[in-house]
């Protein structure tokens, strides 16, 4: 079992590794490799999206803000799930608009951060979902300090 635990920590950090590394933007790359073929992306408060749509929000987050990067926590968990923490830190140096609310923002050049929590599912080396605990509020609220 403990080597399946392992296992289910390295898929998911693997995850976070191309997203430091850019090795998932589409179209030349994606996470298909690691989510299964009925992946599900929960963020409260926001509809739930599949594989392609993950990818896709990511992707949009990278170009939005080009220096962005992730640093994680993995809190030990047994069984299926895997609980990480993280801070993503980046400069707003891009205008900005928010795909759910169209709100746009000047970039203004400060370096900002912001964190949360994902609980990923791993069946089969592939994870079959990801729940995503954030404040977006306090997210914008970043964005619009000057």
């Amino acid at each position: 079992m403990i080597l399946n635990e392992e296992s289910n920590e390295n898929v998911v950090r693997l995850i976070y590794e191309d997203f430091n590394n850019r090795n998932f933007v589409p179209p030349q790359n994606s996470w298909d490799k690691y989510l299964a073929d009925n992946f599900i992306w929960t963020d409260p408060g926001e509809a739930e999206v599949d594989g392609e749509g993950f990818t896709n929000y990511f992707a949009w987050m990278v170009e939005s803000f080009p220096d962005m990067k992730a640093n994680i926590d993995i809190i030990p968990t047994t069984g299926n799930k895997v609980v990480v923490k993280y801070i993503l830190s980046a400069t707003f140096s891009k205008d900005f608009k928010d795909p759910s609310s169209g709100q746009s923002l000047p970039a203004h050049g400060k370096k900002f951060s912001h964190n949360g929590v994902d609980i990923y599912e791993v069946e089969n080396s592939k994870i079959k979902s990801c729940t995503t605990y954030t404040n977006p509020q306090l997210f914008m609220n970043k964005l619009l300090e000057e």
